[in-house]
């Protein structure tokens, strides 16, 4: 019983101290748009004005959410209730006097800002984006207004943004090792000791409101909540909404989430069924939109993304043509499965994505098409004639990971140094420790300059003989690897 109340009172001191924190440090905001929208609100002498400067505040996560803080504030000290209702409707109804007590201070609203940024942090920040400008533009398919769907859609994602900018290096940390079926807010709350949407609940409490406007926005902490009370919630209209927008937002960025590709396939097809064929694209819009007051002070925000992707064709042809042959010879040979995936990947490659996105893609959303169950890229040491590991992914049952010798002493000691030396790939039959038949394929890139080598494992069920197939696969998918790394 001690045991268990003191374990409540650390995890209590560690939420009040975070909640503590981030109320002083906060998200950095649009400096611009504040000044402007300070200056109109000070000139403003009609109610007509409130709507436009309300939609301003919609393009700024940081600035929308201290206006909700303040207002809540001016409703607290007028002896009032603060209504559980989308925010945007408690802003209207606060109308210009309300906006007048909010922006009528020179306060520094955030101790950050965007200049400081890490390619994670403004990764969070364009997330809140499309999740919001898929939400908002998915809401009539699903009965829901646009202002709730809009309101939803960044409350729930309040308390991932203030951890990505108010814990830097945890949340840099966790994002790095997420794995394909990881959990950002999960990761995330084994780390702090209280998950992200709690964090943005109580957040919402300290405020004034009441904790069902945290329900009713689709915030859910799995910890205060039963298990079939929490099923239930999670099978709400609104939440089910939100998702689709965050999935098409982790889609955006497979620098960061290992599931990318299917988080792009799963989300392409709500939206696709509930709005058309150009489904995407209108989303694509909403973000632009959205994104518009923040372009001429911080374009690498307004980049981000996969634009490629909405540009992917429904169905790739199999046919190879004259070009891609020249590019990767055995292309041709691929199934279309394979072909498809690797044009994809091209398609990225055309595009200028970061070689280290394009190397990832290759090997989370290629070679497992190709029946590959993990592998490893080495790179070659000169100084010290060793073939180091430097890109493991997978799992790797029939080697550690571990620098390889490829002296010419040494040289058939290994199959991967054996590749280094060779021009053709190396294919030998292994036993694993549990007595598993598999295939290993090793070979080695960089052409003239020989660069590492790329080792591929084949699992039992596709290795009772090495086929061809699976080795014109090998090859086709060191050709990709070459041009992911930018070695031609």
């Amino acid at each position: 019983m001690v045991s268990s109340r003191l374990t409540v009172s650390l995890a209590e001191r560690r939420i009040e101290k975070a909640l503590g924190h981030v109320s002083d440090f906060w998200i950095p905001v649009n400096d611009l748009l504040l000044s402007e929208i300070r200056s109109e609100v000070a000139e403003a002498t009609d109610e007509a004005v409130v709507p436009e400067i309300i939609a301003k505040l919609k393009g700024d996560f940081s600035l929308f959410f201290h206006s909700l803080r303040k207002l809540a504030g001016l409703i607290r000290e007028s002896d009032g209730e603060v209504e559980t209702k989308n925010p945007i409707s408690l802003l209207e109804e606060g109308g210009l006097q309300a906006l007048k007590a909010i922006f009528s201070s020179d306060e520094n609203i955030s101790r950050l800002s965007f200049d400081s940024g890490s390619d994670a942090q403004l990764a969070r920040f364009h997330e809140v984006l499309v999740s919001a400008a898929s939400s908002v533009s998915l809401a009539e398919s699903y009965g829901i207004d646009k202002d709730a769907a809009y309101s939803a859609s960044v409350i729930r994602q309040l308390g991932l943004t203030l951890i990505a900018w108010n814990y830097p290096g945890i949340y840099q940390e966790v994002v790095s090792t997420l794995g394909r079926s990881s959990s950002l807010e999960e990761q995330l709350s084994r780390r702090l000791g209280f998950s992200p949407q709690l964090l943005a609940i109580r957040l919402f409490q300290l405020w004034g409101f009441e904790p069902s406007f945290a329900t009713i926005h689709g915030l859910y902490d799995p910890a205060m909540k039963g298990e079939e009370e929490l099923k239930e919630a999670m099978a709400d209209t609104l939440v089910e909404l939100c998702r689709v927008g965050e999935t098409l937002a982790r889609a955006h960025h497979p620098e960061l989430y290992p599931s990318a590709r299917s988080d792009f396939e799963e989300a392409s097809q709500i939206i696709t069924a509930r709005l058309g064929p150009k489904g995407l694209r209108i989303i694509q819009e909403k973000v632009e939109e959205l994104m518009e007051t923040y372009y001429t002070f911080m374009p690498e925000v307004y980049d981000y993304g996969l634009e490629n992707l909405y540009e992917l064709p429904e169905e790739v042809q199999a046919a190879v043509a004259p070009g891609e042959i020249e590019r990767n010879p055995f292309l041709a040979c691929c199934t279309p499965e394979v072909g498809r995936a690797i044009r994809r990947l091209y398609t990225h490659i055309d595009g200028g994505m970061d070689p280290a996105v394009t190397t990832r893609v290759l090997v989370d959303d290629v070679i497992p098409i190709g029946k590959f169950s993990g592998g490893c890229v080495y790179t070659a040491d000169p100084s010290i004639m060793m073939l180091m590991p430097q890109f493991p992914f997978g799992k790797l049952k029939l080697r550690k990971l571990e620098g390889v010798d490829y002296s010419v002493v040494l040289s058939n000691a290994d199959m991967v140094s054996l590749a280094f030396q060779d021009a053709e790939p190396v294919v030998e039959y292994k036993v694993t420790e549990d007595g598993q038949v598999m295939t290993a394929v090793a070979g080695m890139f960089g052409g003239t300059q020989r660069v590492g080598v790329l080792y591929l494992e084949i699992p039992e069920m596709v290795s009772d003989f090495v086929k061809d197939e699976q080795v014109l696969h090998f090859q086709a998918m060191r050709y990709a690897l070459v041009e992911c790394l930018r070695l031609m």
